[in-house]
């Protein structure tokens, strides 16, 4: 049996009470499709995801380590997610692969703290933003897939 979650926004005010941003849709919900069931409630802080503007900054950071160091920007940026990021795995057809780690799910939060341990690895501080430059063009490195053995253990 699958397992069915339903998101609802909702803030917490400093007197503990419970905002929900849509009302009529969760009291609808709970109506029309929980009613007399025995639930789980479940409160999460929110995630924000990081702003194109953060990931551009990132990449021109990463433009700063390369005219640093001489190693391309790519190249930061595949040996720094592996360094500081874990693998996924996945199953194609019983097959288990080992592929590279993403930064595409760090929220805001993460991915500053992501950032914070390139610039003490590599050693070069990371500027304020608004005396940076950013770069014209950013090309996609290339992804290399490892096929792991028949039993990999996590």
């Amino acid at each position: 049996m699958s397992k069915f979650i339903k998101t609802f926004q909702v803030k917490i005010t400093k007197e503990g009470k419970l905002v929900i941003k849509n009302r009529e849709e969760f009291e609808n919900y709970l109506t029309y499709k929980l009613a007399d069931k025995d639930c789980i409630l479940t409160i999460e802080e929110k995630k924000y995801k990081r702003s194109l503007q953060q990931n551009a900054y990132y990449w021109a950071y990463l433009n700063l380590i390369e005219d640093e160091t001489g190693n391309l920007a790519e190249d930061i940026h595949e040996i720094a997610k592996r360094k500081f990021l874990p693998p996924r795995f996945i199953s194609v057809k019983g097959q288990e692969y080992k592929l590279p780690a993403t930064t595409v799910n760090l929220d805001k939060k993460d991915f500053g703290d992501y950032m914070d341990k390139i610039s003490a690895w590599c050693e070069i501080a990371i500027p304020n933003p608004e005396e940076f430059k950013f770069p014209t063009k950013i090309e996609k490195p290339n992804y290399e897939y490892e096929l792991l053995e028949d039993n990999p253990t996590f």
